[in-house]
């Protein structure tokens, strides 16, 4: 895992350009702490700079930025089939003068051009320069960021944010799309940044460049499409033992590494699975590690009797609830509004590894998505029949329903996340109750319109758990695990964010599955590893409480203003009242003091 940063000019560089460059890389240290490395071109304008956090291969023969076949390449990430692809390559007559998958990158580059893409299973974004054009592309999962500005003189791009902001002086943006998509989303969807002429590239996806302008934008791979095509069939128990075997190989795969590991425990389904494959079938003693709290969902004692069932070592260190997060720290560790709390836990972790020598750290990353156990998919699945009603009629039936909403709290739930339009149906369940506050929001039914105008009430369930896919999981969720682990300099890895795995849970009929108790699969799994009484029903994960962050940065619960308009909730404590309460504030922050 590393920092990459570089310039396409129009221009040929200046000595200014490089400083600048240098400048930029250095501030991308904490990502990649063993190595600083750059090359560039003076006559055809192109800088990369690279800072290495040394896994596979630690030898200074795998330093970046790597030259090879008239490539230069700066890479972040990890390519977990390298070295089957090394040996095809080999078998080509193709030499390595390194052990690292960086070179395999490049090799295969090389043979194959962008149609490598496809066939490497990993984690990874990088840029690649083939002497008359500059190649980004990040994983299709969009497990590593890669972002770029677009400027006057030329294109800029960088591992984070940072670098671009603070060395290019580059200004803050804000309009309804941002403002909208923050407030009910929690975060700023790709490609779109809070900064002018700056981008997140999309996950799956890839830019050409030539003399510092974007001559080719594409989407190599689109998971909803990809995963539709498949042939399903009905569930067969015989299903778990299929699925059990091909996660085994996705563990063994991304267990690989010539740095230390260690794995990130919770007491939840996902990472127990994870540490039960290493202990029993790959028979490994991996260092487990948890944080404590004296929050109500401090899940150490039950972490912690998994692990020494499994004969795992373990390392618990509390996090104090009087650690008290400002806002404006909690702002700079994204550097634009995200309301994920989650990266102050994983931040922590991963301070903790560092501190025991590790450099890479496994976890359950995915596997909600993968098998689709969010409660907002469930519950669309519960009440499908009631989706399927037809728009009109849904918002029709309120005015026979109204005159019981005072002695029938359910009329007051159904006006909430029924009687809508289509389009504010996703929404409206993510913050439930308040659609009626978002509703007031500028142009908040056109960027629905735009945002969700394919979500039908008859492919709700499958537009959901997509849009978590493609858009949640990496513009939240693993944009924190991302930011908060490289802010330390660890790297970390998830068996569940495998292609085959989503592959072989997506050929499942629906129906034929979700009949079934939520994570069946991988809760049948893991009653071969773990007694019952180990596999806890309800867990929450690495979560930070919202009503502490609003207690410690004095924000009001009473109220909030939008739109110059004060909106007041009854439930205080309401979970989706104290996310926009959150959201609300950081966004305000953002834009004037941070």
């Amino acid at each position: 895992m590393c920092g990459i940063f570089s310039f396409i000019s129009k221009k040929k560089l200046t000595n200014n350009n490089i400083l600048m460059c240098r400048k930029a890389t250095n501030l991308l240290k904490h990502r990649g702490p063993d190595g600083t490395g750059e090359w560039y071109d003076i006559k055809k304008g192109i800088y990369i700079g690279h800072q290495r956090l040394s896994i596979i291969d630690l030898s200074k023969k795998a330093k970046q930025p790597m030259k090879k076949h008239n490539l230069v390449l700066s890479y972040n990430g990890e390519i977990y089939n390298f070295n089957s692809l090394r040996n095809n390559l080999l078998k080509n007559n193709i030499s390595f003068f390194s052990k690292s998958d960086s070179e395999v990158i490049l090799s295969l580059w090389k043979k194959k051009g962008i149609r490598s893409l496809n066939i490497l299973d990993g984690m990874f974004s990088f840029l690649i320069w083939d002497g008359t054009s500059t190649w980004i592309a990040r994983d299709k999962f969009g497990e590593k960021p890669l972002y770029y500005s677009i400027l006057n003189e030329g294109i800029y791009v960088s591992s984070e944010l940072k670098p671009l902001i603070k060395i290019l002086k580059i200004k803050k943006i804000k309009n309804s799309k941002i403002v909208n998509s923050f407030l009910t989303l929690g975060y700023v969807p790709s490609p779109y940044t809070t900064y002018e002429n700056t981008y997140s590239l999309n996950s799956g996806s890839f830019l050409k460049i030539s003399k510092g302008k974007i001559v080719k934008k594409k989407r190599y791979c689109n998971l909803e499409k990809d995963l539709k095509k498949i042939k399903k069939k009905s569930f067969e128990e015989t299903f778990v033992d299929k699925f059990h075997e091909e996660l085994i190989q996705s563990v063994k795969s991304r267990y690989f590494s010539d740095a230390e590991k260690c794995l990130f425990l919770s007491s939840g389904t996902d990472s127990s699975l994870i540490a039960s494959i290493i202990s029993k079938e790959l028979r490994k003693k991996i260092q487990c590690i948890t944080i404590s709290s004296n929050y109500q969902f401090d899940e150490s004692k039950n972490a912690k009797k998994i692990a020494n069932f499994l004969s795992l070592p373990h390392f618990v260190e509390n996090y104090y609830s009087n650690n008290k997060i400002l806002v404006n720290d909690f702002i700079n560790l994204y550097s634009q509004p995200n309301d994920n709390l989650t990266i102050l836990f994983v931040k922590k972790m991963s301070k903790i590894a560092k501190k025991l020598k590790y450099k890479v750290g496994i976890t359950g990353n995915g596997g909600d998505e993968l098998t689709r156990g969010y409660l907002t998919q469930r519950f669309i699945y519960k009440y499908r029949y009631m989706y399927l009603i037809p728009e009109e009629i849904r918002k029709s039936l309120l005015y026979l329903l109204l005159p019981l909403k005072k002695i029938n709290r359910k009329i007051d739930i159904y006006e909430k996340i029924f009687a809508i339009d289509d389009i504010f149906l996703y929404i409206a369940l993510k913050n439930n109750p308040l659609i009626n506050i978002y509703n007031k929001l500028p142009e908040f039914k056109e960027w629905c319109s735009d945002t969700f105008s394919n979500f039908k009430n008859h492919n709700l369930y499958e537009k959901s758990s997509f849009f978590d896919l493609i858009n949640v999981m990496p513009n939240s969720r693993l944009n924190c695990f991302d930011l908060g682990s490289m802010s330390e300099g660890i790297e970390l890895r998830s068996p569940f964010l495998n292609t085959k795995l989503f592959e072989l849970y997506q050929s499942i009929k629906t129906d034929s599955i979700l009949i079934k108790e939520p994570k069946y699969v991988l809760k049948e799994i893991l009653k071969r590893y773990l007694p019952n009484e180990l596999i806890f029903k309800y867990k929450k994960g690495f979560i930070y409480p919202f009503s502490d962050f609003i207690k410690n940065n004095n924000f009001s619960q009473n109220e909030i203003v939008l739109n110059r308009k004060i909106f007041k909730h009854k439930d205080k404590k309401s979970y989706s009242w104290q996310k926009l309460i959150i959201r609300k504030n950081i966004l305000d922050k953002f834009f004037t003091n941070y």
